[in-house]
């Protein structure tokens, strides 16, 4: 018998037929703040500027850096970026003359599960429960040392990992990949197939 743990990453096209709005339907609020998110990102200019921050060093980037690659005014841009804003795309902090603007992952968590059905939207980090760890043969922490429960008998691995909390996209990314490194890495030591 074969073992296999499923791995599905973001993005793969054998999830696309389990999308959350083909399973059911939207409810009235979802769809509103999907609608508003939806709603931002037809402009060209608009997604250009999401992914110009998405993609920026460090997860944020400040207007000055914004303005260059268009061929629009500063006014212009600024509206944009208060477009994105308001629909909860970015986030934004005034530093000094300067705003800087960073992508919020959870909104698009949200549109990339309304797409293509991996929600991971609704499960935050959770604290280790000392029900979970006596149920467990291996137990992977990411930090918490001695805040985690522990018990005799048990195979741990403390996984140190840079905190990801109030992190951009940019900065979360490399976290997320290492991770998922790691758990290939351990499912290949304890002679499970990961799937692809």
């Amino acid at each position: 018998m074969s073992k296999q743990a499923d791995l599905s990453m973001l993005g793969q096209d054998d999830v696309a037929c389990c999308a959350p709005m083909v399973r059911e339907p939207l409810g009235e609020e979802a769809a509103a703040e999907l609608s508003r998110m939806f709603n931002a990102l037809p402009d060209p200019i608009r997604l250009r500027l999401l992914s110009l921050i998405a993609s920026h060093e460090g997860g944020e980037a400040c207007v000055c850096d914004l303005i260059g690659p268009f061929d629009v005014s500063q006014p212009t841009i600024s509206h944009h970026l208060k477009v994105l804003r308001e629909a909860g795309l970015v986030g934004s902090e005034r530093r000094g003359t300067w705003v800087y603007y960073w992508v919020l992952p959870e909104a698009l968590a949200k549109l990339s599960a309304l797409l293509v059905g991996i929600d991971i939207s609704a499960e935050p980090p959770k604290v280790l429960a000392s029900e979970a760890v006596q149920a467990s043969d291996l137990v992977i922490t990411m930090g918490c040392g001695d805040a985690c429960p522990y018990f005799p008998g048990k195979r741990y691995l403390d996984w140190q990992l840079e905190d990801p909390a109030g992190q951009g996209v940019a900065a979360v990314r490399p976290i997320r990949d290492e991770i998922e490194q790691r758990v290939r890495g351990l499912l290949a030591e304890l002679g499970i197939e990961a799937a692809a």
